[in-house]
């Protein structure tokens, strides 16, 4: 089969700016981000061939003349196969803007945005991820104190169940010296992996089976941090506004031990309580010194759906793997690195 023609040049053009307001306690940090690209592609699309204009491959197969591999219905007039389709362009531009502003008469007091503006400058809208135009990733404001942070706003969260976007609030304690933070959130959820919310327009595969309501979206975190081990634990529920149904229900626990400075073991597991099974769960044991860092590891994958879609209803099958990795150092400038990995699937349940 030839091959799809893909063709693409890039340009990226970034700004840092860092200032001061009015007054010396002021300030602001800017960062502008603008990539553009120009790509040309061809698609698959199904093509048929009479039976009689088959001809023989150099290995014996059935080929059309110009050399496309067929399949031929036993007792068809016809042959299919797949062949490239018309050429189709994209420019896709993408522009980012992070925006952090300090000093607004509270000590503590800070206010972060970031956005994103993406264009097809074709204009055909060939090309994903261009649709919303301008997509607002973070817009918070926070107030931090040496025992707790508030904020409230969009966020985004990355802990051990993944990567949350949500409007509403956060309140983070710390008690003391102790090494003791308790994390609460709660608010309107956004899509899993994106900016946008479940309700989007964009978001649209299923119709009729999309959430008609924002989710409700509520977790807390219990941590420790000490000089020779840490832990985390995590809890987290989103709830469909309408029925009032779980869309889903997740906790996880990591863990960290540090016993000396050349040995570590990190460590976690996520538990889908909607479900009824363990989730993704690694273990990583690592050796560094000067010239050389070792790494041992075992884990499962499980992917997570939320209950709402139709992948609901499926039993995602999780796959296990253990995999090592050498980094040797011989000189300062020379890193040698060697790395192996081994996955097999479960069995599936038909």
């Amino acid at each position: 089969m030839k091959p799809v023609l893909y063709r693409a040049a890039w340009l990226s053009i970034a700004f840092l700016g860092t200032g001061w307001g009015l007054t010396e306690a002021q300030g602001y940090r800017l960062r502008l981000d603008s990539r553009a690209q120009r790509v040309s592609y061809r698609g698959m699309v199904v093509d048929s061939i009479p039976v009689g204009e088959v001809v023989t491959g150099p290995t014996g197969g059935p080929r059309t003349p110009d050399n496309f591999a067929v399949r031929c219905p036993p007792g068809g007039s016809h042959c299919f196969y797949f062949r490239a389709g018309p050429e189709r362009t994209g420019g896709p531009m993408v522009t980012t803007a992070d925006l952090t502003l300090w000093g607004l008469g509270v000590s503590g007091l800070s206010v972060r945005v970031n956005g994103r503006l993406g264009l097809d400058l074709d204009g055909d809208e060939t090309w994903p991820g261009t649709q919303p135009t301008a997509q607002l990733i973070e817009a918070y404001a926070e107030y931090a104190h040496r025992r707790f942070t508030v904020r409230g706003g969009r966020q985004l969260l990355v802990h051990r169940l993944g990567t949350t976007g949500f409007d509403g609030g956060r309140g983070i304690v710390r008690l003391g010296s102790t090494g003791v933070e308790i994390d609460g959130y709660v608010g309107l959820g956004l899509a899993r992996a994106t900016a946008l919310p479940p309700t989007s327009p964009v978001l649209d595969p299923l119709n009729e089976f999309q959430p008609q309501s924002r989710q409700i979206l509520a977790g807390a975190a219990l941590g420790y941090r000490g000089r020779l081990w840490d832990a985390r634990l995590d809890y987290q529920r989103e709830v469909d506004r309408d029925s009032r149904n779980f869309v889903s229900e997740r906790a996880a626990l990591s863990l960290g031990f540090r016993p000396t400075p050349h040995w570590s073991l990190a460590a976690g597991v996520d538990y889908d309580l909607a479900n009824t099974w363990v989730g993704n769960a690694d273990a990583v044991l690592r050796y560094t010194a000067p010239w050389i860092t070792v790494t041992g590891g075992l884990r499962q994958y499980r992917p997570h759906f939320d209950l709402w879609t139709l992948w609901g209803a499926f039993s995602p099958v999780p796959y296990h793997a253990a995999d090592a990795a050498v980094f040797v150092r011989p000189t300062r400038s020379l890193e040698l690195r060697a790395r192996g990995e081994r996955y097999a699937f479960s069995d599936t349940e038909l």
